[in-house]
């Protein structure tokens, strides 16, 4: 049985509620809602932007929609934070633990040592159980050491990386792993790292023979 379009619109408009509250119509036609989208007459922007800021032949014009239009005043390079965390949760809804709230943080979207996002715990005892959600288009290795040990010293317990770099999946959570054991993330107990595919409209994450890379993974310590 199809679902009917008040259905489908809800489903729209929990999507955009959620991650950064903006996603790209790539993101939306994956998930059945672009019709929706086009048929309540959702603002949008349209922008040129370099998914993996290292690679040059990355750069794509993706369309970037919002339940409210003021959301898409913001830069390209937040555009895009926004949207790969909307679509990181929308293919992995289990990043939200139960009994938690996703909150945007003042200051994310690679500026200073704060995360792009925040999961605070809603137990009476829950002081250090916070998660920290941060995105990464292609940072380099020293801002990532840096990052990693910030959130750590602001006591977040566990740290939830995304990129849009699908080596990277591997290879911060193998960094991750060796600052632990250095002793430089004490407090840390789990790292999860996440493939976010943003621009993409066929779905990629499925079974491909020539790629062996994960599209997450997970530390615990």
């Amino acid at each position: 049985m199809s679902e009917h379009h008040t259905q489908t619109k809800q489903r729209l408009r929990q999507l955009l509620q959620t991650g950064g509250r903006v996603a790209t119509t790539a993101t939306l036609t994956k998930r059945g809602l672009l019709s929706a989208a086009n048929a309540l007459g959702l603002p949008r922007t349209e922008l040129d932007v370099r998914t993996r800021v290292t690679q040059s032949d990355s750069t794509v014009r993706l369309t970037f929609v919002a339940l409210e239009g003021e959301l898409l005043q913001q830069s390209a390079r937040e555009l895009m934070h926004a949207a790969a965390m909307t679509e990181a949760l929308a293919q992995y809804p289990h990043l939200i633990p139960s009994g938690y709230t996703w909150v945007l943080t003042t200051g994310g979207t690679g500026q200073g040592h704060r995360p792009d996002a925040e999961l605070l715990s809603s137990g009476l005892n829950s002081y250090g159980e916070d998660i920290a959600v941060e995105f990464d288009a292609g940072y380099p290795p020293k801002v990532i050491d840096a990052k990693l040990r910030a959130y750590a010293e602001q006591g977040y317990r566990e740290i939830i990386w995304m990129t849009s770099i699908h080596g990277r999946v591997g290879s911060v959570l193998d960094r991750a792993v060796e600052l632990q054991q250095a002793g430089q993330l004490p407090e840390v107990r789990q790292v999860t790292t996440a493939w976010s595919d943003f621009w993409s409209e066929a779905n990629r994450y499925g079974h491909r023979p020539r790629c062996h890379k994960p599209n997450t993974a997970h530390a615990h310590f």
